[in-house]
């Protein structure tokens, strides 16, 4: 009897055990850097998103490069390397962008009653205190962490950017408070949708894959005086530029690069989209005149 008794205990730890590993390996990462997740974000008529790159070094300090991905029109994507630097350490997410002291973007060593300072202005702080930790159910029936800066009830009752998921960062942007305007339409990991904004149906769900093998282009935004566009490879074609009313202002043609010097645009939101010859691809780029 007492060897049955026995039995019986061994094959229940058995069971809790597999049960546990199981449930773990369904979780996502607790990390915010993190090359095998996509974030993909909305603004009004637009989604775009996030994937982490390459390592580069700063004052011997290692960061990952972030990625943003433009979502086309006609569903094409493409990846450009943006100025922004991120690193992680103990649960804190830090971001480096140029000329401008480290700072930190996430901390998910906060407890309740903690404050957090939501500006990256030095001379406007914007301080919000930690009113509740709670456990979300993602896509997948998993379970993460949530952090909520508002006093409420549910998270949907809650201004996005005061909102935290552990693994997925803010649920208005993923480098909140720098992009005020976008909200988090959906996260990937592993090509796995873990989240997704029930507000919006239309997720654009793309693989990391994708996002990483399409055309790569670099160039800057917000842009000043100059739109200087260089391409990894040599190529060749035309481009349009509209303004935010649907007016298009520039079209020519192209071979390497595109470059257009003493630019008197309005500050706004612009778009380019490029046609190429040898690829036969159409990508629309997002970019912004301060």
């Amino acid at each position: 009897m007492q060897n049955k008794k026995n039995l019986l205990y061994k094959i229940f730890l058995i069971l809790v055990f597999v049960i546990f590993k199981y449930e773990s390996n369904a979780q996502i990462s607790s990390n915010i850097v993190k090359t095998n997740a996509v974030w993909i974000e909305n603004i009004p008529d637009w989604a775009f998103g996030y994937t982490f790159g390459n390592d580069t070094l700063v004052n011997s300090t290692n960061y990952k490069i972030l990625n943003e991905v433009n979502i086309g029109i006609n569903g094409g994507t493409v990846a450009s390397k943006t100025n922004y630097l991120l690193r992680e350490e103990k649960n804190i997410t830090y971001l480096k962008e140029p000329k401008q002291e480290e700072k930190i973007l996430y901390n998910f060593n906060l407890t309740k009653g903690d404050s957090f300072n939501f500006s990256f202005e030095n001379n406007n702080p914007n301080y919000k205190t930690l009113y509740k930790i709670d456990s979300i159910k993602l896509n997948d029936n998993s379970y993460s962490k949530i952090f909520f800066f508002e006093d409420v009830e549910f998270y949907e009752m809650a201004e996005p950017e005061f909102i935290w998921i552990e693994g997925i960062g803010s649920l208005a942007s993923l480098i909140y408070p720098i992009d005020k305007k976008a909200s988090l339409r959906c996260f990937l990991e592993d090509n796995i949708k873990y989240y997704g904004n029930k507000a919006i149906s239309d997720c654009y769900a793309v693989s990391v894959n994708e996002l990483h093998t399409d055309l790569v282009i670099k160039f800057q935004n917000p842009i000043a005086n100059q739109l200087n566009i260089q391409f990894e490879n040599k190529i060749a074609g035309a481009f349009k530029v509209y303004n935010s009313f649907g007016s298009c202002i520039i079209k020519e043609n192209f071979e390497g690069q595109i470059l257009i010097n003493e630019i008197n645009w309005p500050a706004g939101l612009y778009y380019v989209i490029i046609e190429t010859k040898n690829q036969n691809k159409s990508t629309t780029l997002k970019l912004v005149k301060p």
